[in-house]
């Protein structure tokens, strides 16, 4: 095997790791460890073969350009990035402490606070306030998740760009991002935006909250009732 197969080889087992870390906001490797491991290989052949894997592996284009983005020169992020269109650069998460050519952090979005609401196959809520986060889930599986006796779950949160991220344990996707969608403030995953994007079709499956101008607890105690405010999450 030579040292660029050697490389590539290399990446992909270190690209399932950042997907997870890009997915979930759970970082799978600690900046020192990923340093560490690039340095090993050498940093201009990662970006080399980094450069052709986001040609070559369609679903790895997102974990590619995020290693581009902490690893390579401004410019050949840049070139390369500008092939992908649909991904959305600007959320990728902040690299700052990985890499040897680190880029400037994001400017923060003004961020709309406000009561959330997502009701497709399940019920979300969330509000944010001052800097903090109420959050409220019911699953449409008889069963999952926690009772509702235990919400809402209350907590932080933070903003890095235009990435929100609801700091508790049992939040699912704890990391939305902001959009305006046809004018109307949303949270969004990030896949279901990119989708949305092309499709301009909400699926069930998807997670999205729309800001709605009516007491959260009046949503979750049924007070407001869903054919109310499902129009509301329409963009």
């Amino acid at each position: 095997m030579g040292r660029d197969e050697f490389v590539k080889a290399k990446l992909y087992s270190v690209l399932d790791g950042v997907k997870y870390d890009l997915r979930e906001g759970r970082p799978a490797y600690s900046p020192e460890s990923l340093n560490k491991w690039v340095a090993a290989l050498g940093t201009q052949q990662v970006v080399e073969q980094l450069d052709i894997l986001a040609k070559e592996c369609p679903e790895d284009r997102e974990a590619v350009l995020w290693m581009l983005k902490a690893y390579a020169p401004a410019e050949r992020f840049a070139a390369v990035a500008a092939r992908y269109p649909i991904i959305d650069i600007t959320r990728l998460p902040s690299v700052a402490g990985y890499g040897v050519h680190k880029q400037d952090a994001a400017s923060k979005t003004n961020i709309v606070e406000g009561v959330y609401y997502g009701g497709g196959a399940s019920t979300e809520i969330i509000e944010l306030k001052n800097g903090r986060f109420r959050y409220w889930f019911e699953s449409d599986v008889v069963g999952a998740g926690p009772p509702r006796s235990s919400y809402p779950f209350v907590g932080q949160y933070s903003v890095e760009g235009d990435v929100i991220t609801l700091k508790h344990k049992d939040v699912d996707w704890p990391e939305r991002i902001f959009r305006l969608a046809n004018g109307k403030p949303s949270l969004w995953r990030a896949r279901d935006w990119d989708e949305w994007q092309k499709t301009k079709v909400i699926k069930l499956e998807h997670w999205a909250a729309f800001l709605v101008n009516y007491p959260a607890e009046d949503i979750w105690s049924g007070a407001v009732h869903w054919r109310t405010l499902v129009p509301l999450t329409r963009p």
